[in-house]
């Protein structure tokens, strides 16, 4: 059964994101940038799992940034795309 989103178009862009971030095409801040965006335009009930994983996405790739060697930042940041990646696969 495949669910119906309020946000359509943002569900692909943010599956596109994480595989453009996973193969190295996408910045850490600019992916970051998107699930900020994410996070504030989803607003609807029935995405309200999707704002809570936003929000938990966007407070992990923060403290990535401020607490992880800058050597290190895309390794931990691509944990965390793929973990993402995984749940979206999943809806």
């Amino acid at each position: 059964m495949t669910r119906n989103f309020v946000y359509p178009e943002l569900i692909s862009e943010l599956r596109e994101a994480c595989q453009m971030h996973a193969e190295n095409q996408m910045q850490a801040d600019d992916f970051q940038a998107l699930i900020q965006r994410a996070e504030r335009e989803i607003v609807a009930y029935e995405d309200k799992d999707i704002h809570s994983k936003m929000t938990e996405v966007e407070g992990q790739l923060e403290l990535i940034k401020f607490t992880v060697d800058d050597g290190r930042q895309f390794e931990a940041t691509r944990d965390v795309v793929i973990s993402l990646s995984n749940w979206l696969k999943e809806l």
